[in-house]
């Protein structure tokens, strides 16, 4: 790692990584960062003791993944939980709450919620405004009382949540009342002025999956031919140009999947993407397909040159987050090593995931849609979060998860916590955590 490489950002401001330590700047050399600038720039975190030596990096990871909160939030949880026993606060809450989609993808993960019958007991989409916004007061309020007042909002639906009716009253009382900046993932087909003003005035960050990277693949993997690849390109355009009018700091970036029909076209797509303004650019492996496995659709020997052309495309401004492995078009959320995986399973409380009135331990859908995993139903009464989250419930509801898990849908956020917490305990020192920066 070259010394001058890297700038740590911190709760002591801005230093610089030099031969293992990290060392104050003096003012003239101190550069500013916008938040999404850090994130856009972001390689990682580092971990050092209070004399500025180098304890720790871990350099695996992508910054949008936790925007607008950063991997420090999570590192500064669990090493608060290690080193002085403090509660663990919901950090992000993923929120599935709308069954209907005007698309079929082919690859859907949220097949098995939009099948749920209406009149079924798992179906508890019935989300009336003021009792969804209770919902949201529960989770602010569980986490303030324990020292976090900015819950991630994430919003995908188990369909287009473009078609949650009260969508951009939703995304603003959510940051008026409660300090909740929204993330919100759509195809953006159903996407209206009143959600898009919400988001450009209130939102963090807005992620605009493609199910194909050119007009062809765009119609077969949606399985529709209503909303189309141009008019999602001409949606963000128009996006993007009210954004830079506004000067609003929305975050806006692109989430398409490896296939094989994409091979010659992941340049171009990259391309026109980032000339649009976008800002981040994130093509990912898709879960294996039941019956088959990682083995059975290697990456081809074009689609890998292809890849790696798009990667030079990334600059301080715009951020390409590929596969860290380009071997194939599948992953897999099999815990392999667990010997490195922790004993018990932090995700369920810091990012535990709301499927309609319910609240479930993680997104797998067997999980999801299995009481054995519920934590709780909201129902309206106060403080029920308490005992969703209590640590009896937990454990009844976990039954020793992760050890009982064959996958985990969380498994990177679930190692960093627990690498920092046997951190905390092997060093008997105190601690400081930074955004590793380009």
């Amino acid at each position: 790692m070259d010394k001058d490489d890297f700038y740590l950002i911190g709760e002591k401001g801005i230093r610089k990584l030099n031969s293992g330590k990290a060392e104050d700047l003096i003012e003239e050399d101190i550069p500013k960062f916008t938040k999404k600038q850090i994130s856009l720039r972001s390689h990682g975190l580092a971990v050092t003791d209070k004399e500025g030596n180098l304890m720790k990096l871990l350099k695996k990871q992508y910054a949008q993944h936790f925007y607008p909160l950063s991997i420090v939030d999570y590192a500064k949880v669990s090493y608060n939980y290690a080193r002085f026993g403090n509660e663990i606060p919901i950090l992000s809450i993923d929120s599935h709450d709308t069954i209907t989609c005007d698309f079929s993808c082919q690859d859907c993960l949220s097949g098995a919620g939009r099948n749920i019958p209406l009149k079924s007991d798992n179906y508890n989409f019935d989300l009336p405004l003021n009792f969804y916004l209770n919902i949201l007061r529960e989770i602010s309020e569980y986490s303030s009382k324990r020292g976090f007042d900015h819950v991630r909002f994430e919003q995908s639906g188990e369909g287009n949540p473009d078609l949650y009716p009260h969508r951009a009253e939703l995304i603003k009382n959510a940051k008026k009342k409660f300090g909740m900046e929204s993330v919100y993932v759509t195809t953006g087909s159903k996407m209206n002025e009143d959600i898009t003003n919400a988001l450009i005035e209130n939102g963090a960050f807005l992620r605009v999956s493609f199910p194909g990277i050119d007009p062809r693949s765009y119609e077969l993997y949606s399985h529709q031919s209503k909303y189309q690849f141009e008019d999602s390109l001409k949606k963000l355009e128009k996006i993007v140009n009210q954004r830079e009018k506004e000067k609003s700091n929305l975050l806006i970036g692109v989430r398409a999947a490896l296939r094989p029909e994409h091979e010659s076209f992941y340049f171009h797509f990259a391309q026109q993407i980032k000339d649009l303004g976008v800002d981040v650019l994130q093509i990912v492996k898709i879960l294996v397909p039941e019956g088959q496995n990682l083995d059975s659709s290697p990456l081809s020997k074009p689609s890998k040159n292809q890849l790696e052309k798009v990667n030079e495309l990334s600059d301080n401004e715009f951020c390409i987050n590929l596969p860290n492995v380009l071997d194939s078009l599948y992953y897999g959320r099999v815990i392999q090593d667990r010997s490195n995986f922790p004993e018990r399973c932090y995700s369920c409380v810091v990012q535990p995931v709301l499927a309609g009135r319910d609240l479930y331990v993680c997104t797998k859908s067997e999980v999801m849609y299995s009481h054995k995993y519920q934590l709780g139903r909201f129902n309206g009464n106060k403080e029920e979060i308490n005992q969703f989250l209590s640590k009896e419930n937990i454990i009844k509801t976990t039954q020793g998860a992760p050890k009982t898990c064959e996958a985990c849908c969380s498994m990177f956020d679930n190692v960093l916590m627990h690498e920092i917490y046997q951190l905390t305990k092997k060093i008997d020192k105190n601690l400081e955590f930074y955004e590793l920066v380009k």
